[in-house]
C-alpha cells in the first residue's frame, strides 16, 4: 500500500506542478520536471522515494520519467515534442490535471509551503539553469557527506569539468544565487 501511496503523490505532485509552472513562460520538459523532483526531495524534504544519481543532464532517477509517463497516461498531463527552438518536450496540464491534484490533496498540502517555495525560488528557470543549478546542489550534498572541503571554488571547478558547456564564471553566479537563496544552509540543517 505504502508504495501505491507514494506512486499517487508523486502523480499529484507532477499535475500540481504543471499547472503552477504553465504561466512562468518558461518551457516545462521532462529535465526540468526532473529537477523540480530532485529540488524537492534533496532539498525541501518532500518525501518521494526517489533515488538520484549524477547523469548527462544533472541529477536523475528514471522512476521520475516513468512517474511522468504514467501520469500522462492516467490524462493528468499532456506530454508533446517541441520541433522548433532546442526541441525537447513541453507538459502542460489538461482537463483532468486537476482530479488528480485533489486525489492527492493530503500529501500536496503537508508539502504546500516546500512546493510553493521552490516554484517561486525556481520557477522561471530553464532546463539548462535547473541543469546547473541542480548539479551543484549534488555536488555540495556529495562534499559535505564525504566531509570533504566545501567551497564555491572547489564546486565550480568540478562542475566544469563535469559540464564543459558551462563557464566557471556561469557556474560561480549559479552558485552564489543557491546560497543566497539559502539553499545550502537547507541541506546543511538536513
Amino acid at each position: 500500500m505504502k508504495i501505491f501511496n507514494e506512486l499517487w503523490n508523486r502523480v499529484g505532485l507532477i499535475t500540481k506542478l504543471t499547472k503552477e509552472l504553465a504561466d512562468t513562460g518558461t518551457q516545462l520538459g521532462k529535465t526540468a520536471m526532473m529537477k523540480y523532483m530532485y529540488i524537492l526531495q534533496e532539498v525541501f524534504d518532500v518525501p518521494l522515494g526517489y533515488r538520484f544519481s549524477l547523469y548527462t543532464y544533472g541529477p536523475y532517477c528514471s522512476d521520475v520519467l516513468s512517474d511522468l509517463d504514467y501520469t500522462e497516461v492516467l490524462g493528468g498531463v499532456r506530454i508533446c515534442p517541441v520541433d522548433a527552438g532546442m526541441g525537447g518536450y513541453s507538459i502542460r496540464p489538461t482537463d483532468g490535471t486537476d482530479e488528480y491534484i485533489k486525489k492527492s490533496e493530503s500529501f500536496l498540502s503537508e508539502n504546500e509551503e516546500s512546493i510553493n517555495t521552490v516554484i517561486k525560488l525556481f520557477g522561471g528557470m530553464t532546463a539548462r539553469e535547473l541543469e546547473l543549478r541542480s548539479t551543484i546542489i549534488y555536488l555540495y550534498k556529495t562534499y559535505l557527506q564525504n566531509d570533504w572541503k566545501i567551497g564555491k571554488d572547489e564546486i565550480a571547478e568540478n562542475v566544469q569539468e563535469l559540464k564543459p558547456y558551462f563557464s566557471i564564471g556561469e557556474i560561480r553566479k549559479a552558485y552564489d544565487e543557491l546560497k543566497k537563496m539559502r539553499i545550502f544552509e537547507r541541506i546543511v540543517q538536513r
